[in-house]
């Protein structure tokens, strides 16, 4: 025995030995990081390679080119630039809607990495999206109809045999654990989702020729225009660390949708807030009352978490022409956004930007139209600013809640991309002054960003009234030279620099003001034993491969011995 075992480990130390000279660090360790692993359809996810690394540069976020695969080739194309919703190409960041029609779906988000070098990493992620009739059976699915019409023959999106039916919207506190579908072509009053409410879903049912359902509002973890209170401490203490959670409005008519103070992974999804003929409306907010603890005497900020997930996707947000909202998508008093996410939205017309938000940790903007048209002078499509000059990602509770932007005690915005974007429009009837930007949002601001860029975007100048395209201040930012400027002529309305004296100097650059682009990976190879190895906020290392289709010399050395790499790659049930 002694012999036969000695002999093995001959085998393997000549084998070692063999391979020993080849085992290096790769040049690219890719990693990937999801903002969820498990949801309901349609569920959005975004994605994050901000744990790449690469022995070509220091700076990975912006000098490698990504390749990102969403196991889905049926998902179509978005509507608003006619590029495939499948892949994403260019930037370290990326999102996706899943959709699954029955039981539960497996998907496995590949990633891949190239540096300067031409060398690659890939890494992956599996996302479980359960479908609506899974998650919610009859008994936990609700049918409203004012009309009392829950079960006509010409229904292609029927009510479920056994859910319960209904005449008007559930109250507040009585949407969580429920799926809850409206009928269309009616109208409804406010949906209203309490603070502490999780695993919600609202859509339609009915005749899908038939108008979307229309509400008043809709409020998720919020319920401020519903007649609500302010949670107290004892409420919040009761909430947990989550607050509102799991919560999507999906193809839903309405003039408003609030988001609270604390949050985790809201989506607003297909949804039609285009009210330019309306009195009012065309607007969504990302976050409210977010430093109502600073005032509210029985409520401590240490007992209010950070929002975390907020992903609208293929949204119309169209303000008012008569009343416009002050923004069309905003987020006020030192939010802090873990993972926002907008793709594919057509925004316009509002008394200020059409897209503000005060601080992120995570942000991607893509695929969208910022159509602009401000009644306010000097305002933009697109602005991201900070809160502060804090350096932590923003998660749990808020502790010594910040005052921000002032007092340089909020933190500062990290990680971003804009890419694909559609910014400006030349029948503006209005002074649309700049176009986007990532910057404080005055001289006298402390607003710190970092790690943001823009790429692909197509920028539109009203005739006769050239703006700048984008302004930068803060460190590490980034516009590469595949943007489409308004005005190519003439860089000085491109890509600049904006004077903010407030800032410290390790916040004044470096900035790539014309960065050539970093040469893109080619497609992901598929061999369906992908194993997953990133996770929810999980950077972990995946292959780290020398060349397309590479692997480890210690994978090699495992799978010779007969041990496993991991679950394999599931597809669709």
């Amino acid at each position: 025995m002694l012999a036969a075992w000695a002999r093995t480990w001959t085998v393997l130390g000549a084998f070692i030995g063999i391979l020993a000279p080849t085992v290096a660090f790769a040049s690219v360790e890719a990693r990937i990081t999801a903002s969820r692993t498990s949801c309901v359809s349609p569920c959005a996810v975004m994605v994050s390679a901000e744990g790449t690394r690469s022995s070509a540069t220091d700076n990975a976020w912006h000098e490698l080119g990504y390749f990102f695969d969403f196991d889905d080739p049926g998902a179509g194309m978005w509507e608003t630039t006619g590029a495939p919703k499948a892949t994403q190409a260019g930037g370290p960041m990326a999102m996706h809607v899943f959709e699954c029609e029955r039981e539960q779906c497996v998907f496995v988000i590949g990633m891949r990495a190239q540096d300067s070098q031409g060398e690659v990493g890939d890494a992956w992620v599996e996302i479980v999206v359960d479908s609506p009739t899974f998650r919610y059976p009859p008994s936990q699915t609700v049918c409203v109809s004012s009309t009392s019409s829950f079960f006509d023959d010409g229904d292609d999106e029927p009510c479920p045999e056994g859910a319960r039916t209904v005449q008007s919207l559930p109250e507040i506190g009585e949407f969580t654990g429920r799926r809850v579908l409206l009928r269309r072509g009616e109208s409804f009053g406010r949906a209203c989702v309490g603070f502490e409410e999780m695993r919600v879903l609202i859509e339609p049912f009915g005749n899908s020729d038939d108008p979307l359902p229309e509400l008043e509002g809709v409020e998720l973890g919020r319920a401020g225009s519903c007649g609500d209170t302010l949670p107290n401490n004892e409420q919040a203490r009761s909430y947990g660390a989550r607050w509102a959670s799991d919560l999507t409005v999906s193809r839903l008519r309405t003039p408003s949708v609030a988001m609270g103070m604390a949050y985790e992974n809201v989506s607003v999804i297909e949804c039609d807030l285009d009210y330019a003929d309306a009195p009012g409306g065309g607007e969504i907010l990302l976050s409210e009352n977010g430093r109502i603890c600073t005032t509210q005497e029985n409520l401590d900020c240490d007992m209010v978490p950070y929002p975390y997930g907020a992903y609208l996707v293929d949204n119309r947000v169209i303000g008012s022409r008569t009343n416009p909202p002050p923004f069309n998508i905003s987020a006020f008093n030192c939010p802090m956004l873990n993972w926002v996410g907008l793709a594919g939205n057509v925004v316009e017309r509002a008394v200020g930007h059409n897209y503000r938000s005060q601080g992120h940790w995570r942000g991607l903007w893509m695929h969208n139209e910022f159509r602009g048209v401000h009644s306010t002078a000097g305002k933009q499509k697109l602005t991201i600013r900070g809160t502060g000059l804090l350096d932590y990602e923003p998660v749990g509770v808020r502790g010594d809640h910040p005052e921000c932007t002032s007092a340089q005690d909020g933190n500062i915005s990290r990680y971003g991309l804009v890419a694909d974007n559609i910014i400006g429009n030349a029948d503006s009837p209005s002074d649309d002054g700049f176009k986007s930007g990532a910057h404080p949002q005055n001289r006298n601001s402390v607003e710190g960003l970092e790690d943001i860029i823009f790429e692909r975007n197509v920028y539109i100048d009203i005739a006769g009234q050239p703006t700048t395209d984008i302004t930068l201040a803060g460190r590490n930012l980034t516009c590469r030279a595949n943007n489409v400027w308004s005005n190519p002529g003439d860089p000085s309305t491109n890509c600049r620099v904006g004077d903010h004296p407030q800032l410290p100097d390790e916040f004044d650059g470096p900035y790539q003001q014309d960065q050539v682009p970093p040469a893109l990976p080619g497609e992901l190879p598929r061999t369906g034993n992908e194993t997953s190895t990133g996770g929810e906020d999980d950077l972990l290392v995946s292959c780290a491969c020398t060349g397309a289709g590479s692997q480890a010399p210690w994978g090699l050395l495992l799978a010779a011995l007969g041990f496993g790499a991991g679950r394999r790659r599931s597809r669709r049930l």
